[in-house]
């Protein structure tokens, strides 16, 4: 029984998945039903659901790891790290402890695989500011070895010496933790004489390298005093060098990746740390800089992988430099993995491979941004123009049949008026008649969109061919003639059906529609008699002679029933209104207010309704509820013995 309990719900949490496959609580529920299954594969198939479209979620990967490691052992825990890193974990600097963890535990008679591992990882984060501790473990894992094995400390002090180069977080901490391993092992250990003398060499050339005695003796005192100032000028150099990044990254509140997206504010500081970065590449130039502005743009992908702007930006960062290749994998990561239902995303990577040359895969983008639900209306255009600059006039047709059936109402009406208009720019390959259907499927569709009936007419007058009138050219004349009167045939037609009886356009809908038709007569008619007869004759036009003439309505509505005249008050009504103004004493504040000036005539309200004593009377049974004390007063309670009224401070609910 609980084990078909268990099978109802995860059915019912993979359905819920299909139809939002981005809903990350569905997605961790499913993960926790799945653990409870006897079965290893419902574990395994939860978390590759998860991961393909969640793959910054570290913890998971190292769950997935562990769930294999059970099931199937070590090799295919190791090729469960492997895929993570190549899912985009590379910035990923727990990972990276994770993984280093797991080779340690499975391989820990084997320190070059878990040292080569430890290099792959620094390679990829060990500038990042809060590589830390990785660069712990590796220290960690250094000294044990050399203390197991017997051995000197040399690979230590080899990692406190790159790491003094490195702006991370715990910099000072390491190089005080540098002296007292100096203290701690012979001078030897700490800097071999080729290390010494790189370093020197590499001091000088940022102008950092202290004044040291070089001839001084080889012993072990002598060593550690020459190499320890260079270490420190190296510390101090990175300090100088990094500070405002430095500065930048102890800013960062969020390093990781999360659903939740982040604040505003901190998306502005990764801004502003960005703009920072690319101005020190336009400073320093070279493939040493592009490589920094590289890894402080993944790092930054991390908890803003779910920011588009910061994709985007990234890609036109590297396009602007020349690196097409680079900017194209960035854009295949952001519409392929981070955001590959996100239309904007989608649209800018189809814009740039049919920039360099890749129109069909530009294609294909465009049909995967045409397909996210709801739709896109920029999609559908973005896919048409594609095809019209191709000359793909037949796809560009579908693209537009297509897109009308998924729109209605102002999308609808722009997007049949779009295509319309990009076939009257067709040229030779310009296919009126499709036009023409297009407006009259949505028309059907919608009978009383206004713009739309007016995108239509709009179509026929932009459509027509005025006649030719050059000398010598009869026969194009004749031609030119003939075409401009079919048009004129198809926009009577159009006309007629917007202003008959049965359309649902208002009569000023209609009134527009006589004003464009008659002008476009005039413009375009060969008669100027069938104008001036038209307007005599044509049921819109005599109305709107009638009207301009004062003998008829110009309005929409029917003529409605005049409103008899008011009575004037009677005595009683009047005897009210005077027994009510007798009571305004009662609605005075109480002492320590100053009254004001002057009560305005109209104080009888009635149904959000002003009466003047003067011309109209309250009725009799709410005279007592009517008087409104003055706004002036917004701390008055009220009189208690008052009729009517309840009291409330500063309130008058009653009125």
């Amino acid at each position: 029984m609980f084990a078909r309990m268990a099978a109802i719900a995860l059915e019912s949490l993979w359905s819920a998945l299909k139809q939002d496959p981005s809903d990350f609580a569905a997605w961790t529920a499913l993960v926790i039903e799945s653990e409870k299954s006897a079965s290893p594969e419902p574990l395994r198939k939860a978390l590759e659901g998860f991961l393909a479209e969640w793959p910054l979620c570290y913890g998971y990967w190292a769950r997935l790891a562990d769930h294999e490691m059970r099931c199937h052992g070590e090799a295919a825990s190791t090729a469960v790290f492997e895929r993570a890193l190549t899912a985009g974990c590379t910035q990923c600097v727990e990972l990276w402890s994770l993984y280093a963890s797991h080779a340690h535990a499975t391989h820990s008679s084997e320190p070059e695989l878990i040292r080569g591992l430890f290099e792959r990882a620094l390679a990829a984060v060990g500038s990042a500011y809060n590589s830390d501790a990785l660069w712990d473990r590796y220290i960690s894992f250094e000294s044990s070895v050399a203390e197991r094995a017997g051995t000197d400390h040399a690979h230590v002090a080899a990692l406190y010496r790159r790491v003094l180069a490195q702006p991370v977080r715990s910099l000072d901490s390491y190089w005080t933790r540098l002296q007292e391993f100096a203290t701690a092992h012979p001078g030897a250990e700490l800097c071999d004489a080729p290390t010494e003398a790189a370093l020197r060499a590499e001091l000088s050339a940022h102008g950092a390298c202290p004044k040291v005695n070089a001839t001084q003796a080889d012993d072990d005192g002598a060593r550690r005093l020459r190499v320890l100032p260079l270490l420190e000028a190296r510390y101090r150099l990175t300090k100088r060098s990094h500070g405002e990044r430095l500065r930048f990254e102890a800013a960062v509140r969020r390093r990781h990746f999360h659903v939740r997206p982040l604040e505003e504010s901190e998306l502005r500081h990764w801004g502003r740390y960005l703009s920072w970065e690319e101005a020190q590449l336009g400073e320093r130039q070279g493939e040493a800089a592009l490589q920094q502005l590289v890894l402080t743009y993944e790092r930054c992908l991390v908890p803003c992988c779910l920011s588009a702007s910061i994709w985007l930006r990234y890609a036109r960062t590297l396009e602007a430099r020349g690196s097409v290749e680079l900017a194209r994998a960035v854009l295949r990561r952001a519409s392929g993995t981070f955001l590959k239902r996100h239309v904007g995303v989608l649209l800018a990577h189809a814009e740039f491979d049919e920039a360099h040359g890749c129109v069909a895969a530009a294609r294909e983008l465009c049909a995967a941004a045409a397909a996210v639900r709801p739709p896109s209306l920029e999609a559908v255009v973005t896919a048409a123009n594609l095809e019209r600059r191709a000359a793909e006039w037949r796809r560009m047709r579908e693209i537009f049949t297509d897109g009308l059936a998924r729109f209605e109402g102002e999308e609808l009406t722009f997007l049949a008026r779009h295509a319309a208009k990009l076939e009257r720019t067709a040229g030779e390959h310009k296919d009126s008649e499709y036009a023409a259907q297009i407006f009259e499927s949505s028309l059907k569709r919608e009978p009383a969109n206004v713009a739309l009936w007016e995108g239509a007419l709009e179509h026929e007058i932009e459509t027509l061919v005025p006649p030719a009138r050059a000398p010598g050219k009869q026969k194009g004349a004749a031609a030119g003639a003939a075409a401009t009167a079919d048009g004129l045939t198809r926009l009577s037609a159009l006309f007629e059906r917007m202003v008959a009886e049965g359309s649902s356009l208002s009569w000023s809908n209609k009134q527009r529609a006589w004003r464009k038709y008659v002008k476009c007569l005039r413009d375009h008619g060969s008669s100027v008699a069938h104008v001036r007869r038209l307007e005599l004759t044509h049921l819109v036009g005599k109305r709107l002679r009638e009207a301009e003439e004062g003998g008829g309505d110009d309005s929409d509505q029917p003529p409605q029933p005049t409103a008899p005249a008011a009575a004037a008050p009677s005595e009683a009504a009047a005897a009210q209104v005077t027994a009510a103004a007798a009571m305004m004493p009662k609605l005075q504040p109480p002492p320590g207010y100053s009254p004001h000036d002057a009560v305005p005539p109209d104080w009888y309200t009635h149904a959000g309704q002003h009466y003047d004593p003067a011309t109209a009377v309250p009725p009799a049974a709410t005279i007592q509820t009517a008087i409104h004390p003055r706004s002036d007063y917004p701390a008055y309670t009220g009189n208690p013995g008052y009729p009517g009224y309840t009291g409330y401070p500063g309130y008058y609910p009653s009125y």
